[in-house]
């Protein structure tokens, strides 16, 4: 009873946000649209989700991006435009001592494309970061890449972190991240179809267990971005069958 009842009282609370940004949505004089830049999305949203302060209207919802298919997700939230979504989301490690993020979801996961690409505010110090993400379906043992992208940003580590010691701390993946979820249809993409081999470790294991080693070892290691974005830009297929 219990249960249900506190399931009756979130979906209560997610009705009447839903509600209130729609009424925000629709005092918009014509021709007005929410269609936010890279930048104002870290200033103006991410930026104030991470350091505890006040958005309103908050029309970005809080949900746990990677317990859903973006078919179903996208089903339970309306766009804030036409064709997009926007999540607060979190992030865990994938491994309790690795440095990659969990990407996995119930049928697929998210993997990464291309390289992480620095958003400067006016013309100054990266504010934040942004990622290109494509979601890959899973079944059985196939794998089939979908038309379900997604840009994930993250705050910069200097403004996310008021203590500088930790400030650098590149291996923490437990705060927010700003998610905007979109379905475009890349030109002549054939379905891709691969068949998935668990005996061979991913990029994210491999780069976990590098970590556990120098750790264990005390050896003096350092990020190199790099060797990260070469490493996300290695195709599937190098690891499937």
């Amino acid at each position: 009873m219990e249960q249900n009842y506190q399931h009756n009282k979130l979906t209560k609370m997610q009705l009447d946000d839903a509600t209130q940004n729609d009424e925000y949505l629709n005092s918009f004089p014509p021709g007005v649209r929410f269609f936010p830049s890279d930048e104002e999305l870290l200033q103006h949203y991410l930026k104030n989700k991470v350091l505890n302060q006040p958005i309103f209207p908050n029309i970005i919802q809080e949900v746990n991006l990677y317990q859903h298919h973006p078919l179903e997700l996208t089903g339970m939230y309306k766009p804030l435009t036409e064709t997009e979504w926007y999540f607060f989301t979190c992030r865990d490690r994938k491994h309790s001592k690795g440095c990659r993020p969990n990407r996995a979801t119930p049928r697929g996961f998210w993997k990464q494309s291309g390289v992480e690409k620095p958003i400067p505010l006016d013309s100054e110090d990266a504010i934040g970061y942004k990622k290109w993400l494509i979601f890959y379906e899973k079944e059985n043992e196939q794998v089939k890449r979908t038309d379900w992208k997604m840009h994930e940003y993250r705050i910069h580590d200097t403004i996310s972190s008021p203590n500088k010691e930790s400030a650098g701390n590149w291996l923490k993946v437990d705060g927010w991240v700003l998610c905007r979820i979109f379905k475009k249809k890349e030109k002549n993409n054939e379905e891709e179809t691969e068949t998935f081999n668990p005996e061979v470790k991913d990029h994210d294991s491999i780069f976990d267990d590098y970590f556990s080693l120098t750790a264990e070892n005390n050896f003096p290691y350092q990020k190199n971005n790099d060797c990260f974005d070469d490493l996300e830009e290695f195709d599937l297929k190098f690891f499937c069958k």
